[in-house]
């Protein structure tokens, strides 16, 4: 029972290795079967689940019975200890795909954002914006958008940010000017 015990945590430990090296290959659920939606009962069947509990199915028998116990007693705590691993790795993994916990927030999120420009535009058009995101003050450069491209700078003291592009926002003013505001 001791090789089935090495083989496991052997093939657990190599397909974990991998995902770490080549930065998680992506080798999850998401290979399902043709028809199949990636979650649920097949998110058990990726390979990084099956690894995960492998690596600990093996890790604990060979433990177990190098640490004196019963053969039986080294099988169950094993088992229970592999599948506890296998499907809490699952679960762990489906939460954080459904919540994009890992991800970086996207320019796009931004966009529509109200702020107010704390450095006016220069010479060169840019100028910097602060906004509230998710509860925190972040700061971006920022651009007039080009319908506003040469609407005076204390018209956007408060602003929407259109678009952000390469980190640049572009910006458009809260309130519009009137045509008296304008530079002719």
């Amino acid at each position: 029972m001791s090789n089935v015990y090495i083989a496991a945590a052997t093939f657990g430990l190599l397909f974990v290795a991998w995902g770490f090296i080549a930065g998680d290959a992506d080798f999850s659920a998401d290979d399902a079967p043709d028809g199949a939606s990636g979650g649920g009962l097949w998110a058990l069947f990726s390979i990084r689940s099956l690894a995960f509990g492998a690596l600990i199915f093996g890790v604990a028998g060979w433990l177990g019975l190098t640490g004196g116990w019963s053969p039986s007693t080294a099988l169950t705590v094993a088992t229970l200890l592999g599948a506890g691993t296998w499907v809490g790795v699952s679960a762990l993994f489906r939460y954080l795909k459904q919540s994009e916990s890992g991800e970086a927030p996207g320019d796009s999120l931004w966009m529509g954002a109200e702020g107010r420009l704390v450095l006016p535009f220069g010479i060169d058009g840019l100028g910097r914006v602060e906004f509230t995101d998710g509860g925190q003050l972040t700061e971006l450069v920022a651009r007039r958008a080009p319908d506003f491209a040469h609407v005076p700078s204390e018209s956007f003291a408060r602003c929407v940010i259109e678009q952000v592009v390469d980190g640049t926002a572009l910006v458009s003013p809260l309130a519009l000017p009137s045509p008296s505001d304008s530079v002719q």
